[in-house]
């Protein structure tokens, strides 16, 4: 398990790496830093899911990537003034939590979706302009309809989210119209990201 990094030893490597990459262009230096961060970045991904216990599905793998990405952000606006693993766990850990948050919006989409008949909250009314009491169908019909506006949307893709919203299982939909699981899976998270997009306004 990796240690605090604020021990002397361990926060002069990290400026020497960020100086080698902010001075000298070496990206090399970035790659090793990133990687020092790795374990760092697991340990707050593992306090970030576990916080929300197993009420809704978070990737670990996601928020793991999103910690090391936050590396590369925070060495960008580093000023070194201070000690470089703090300051870059805010900036991780806000960008988790951020992505916390956006996966809760979707999984209470799908709750409301999954209801025979969904109450739509404030901000799935602002999304699909209704304040009335619709069944699941119809607010299938208004996803689609969105979706089926959206700049490089195949009508094969629209079978996919409408497979999808109907609680059919990602390799079931591959299986159903004989398509390549990692296709179908890179629609799916097209979706989502504009599902999402919808909910927060």
């Amino acid at each position: 398990m990796p240690k605090n990094p604020s021990v002397n030893s361990e926060e002069v490597m990290d400026r020497l790496l960020i100086k080698a990459y902010k001075e000298k262009g070496s990206d090399t230096a970035l790659l090793i830093l990133v990687e020092r961060y790795r374990g760092f970045s697991f340990m707050l991904a593992e306090t970030i899911k576990q916080a929300f216990g197993n009420k809704y599905y978070i990737e670990i793998d996601d928020l793991v990537s999103i910690g090391l990405t936050s590396v590369t952000i925070a060495v960008k606006k580093f000023d070194g003034n201070s000690p470089f693993y703090p300051y870059w766990k805010q900036i991780a850990e806000n960008n988790m939590n951020k992505h916390v948050q956006q996966e809760i919006n979707y999984h209470e989409f799908v709750r409301i979706m999954g209801d025979g008949i969904g109450y739509l909250d404030s901000d799935v009314e602002t999304s699909f302009g209704s304040s009335d009491t619709l069944d699941r169908e119809s607010l299938i019909k208004q996803v689609i309809d969105y979706m089926s506006k959206q700049e490089g949307t195949k009508k094969i893709d629209l079978e996919i989210y409408r497979l999808y919203l109907d609680n059919v299982d990602v390799t079931s939909i591959a299986k159903i119209l004989n398509l390549k699981y990692s296709y179908v899976r890179k629609k799916i998270k097209i979706l989502r990201e504009k599902v999402l997009n919808y909910l927060q306004g």
